[in-house]
């Protein structure tokens, strides 16, 4: 047990995953559950669907296990990580309304993130993006003014 003095700070929360699309509602929960423990206070809609999205497109690739990190952004944010070792940099693709194929994943990401970015590290592919704390997306100001 810890005493008075000694705190421990929660870093990073991971979870790896096959690449098997019925695997994304534990992983929803699993991403929920971290931002708790974190201590975070986003949108908890924003943050199944930017999990739904990275994963589900990192799945798609089929090309092994999934890793999903989930860390403490600024100011009560959150930073969600998904890496996998498929090919490709995922990028914006300008479709319509409607496209049954969909791509339409990485826009949703850029409207209701406050940071989104790839990197890349050897063979593995780093999809990230920091979900803003409560009432600090751009909407809820406008809403907080009226």
């Amino acid at each position: 047990m810890l005493g008075q003095a000694e705190r421990m700070t929660i870093r990073e929360l991971r979870m790896v995953v096959s690449s098997d699309v019925a695997e994304l509602a534990r992983v929803r929960g699993f991403v929920d559950r971290a931002t708790s423990l974190l201590g975070s206070s986003v949108a908890r809609s924003d943050l199944a669907v930017a999990t739904s999205e990275l994963v589900a497109n990192a799945m798609a690739l089929d090309a092994g296990d999934v890793v999903i990190r989930v860390s403490p952004g600024r100011r009560h944010a959150v930073r969600l990580e998904v890496s996998d070792c498929g090919p490709g940099v995922p990028e914006i693709v300008d479709r319509g309304a409607w496209d049954p194929e969909g791509h339409r994943g990485l826009q949703i990401i850029d409207e209701i993130a406050a940071d989104w970015g790839v990197e890349q590290h050897g063979g593995e592919k780093v999809v990230w993006c920091e979900l803003p704390a409560s009432g600090d997306r751009a909407d809820d100001r406008t809403l907080a003014t009226q």
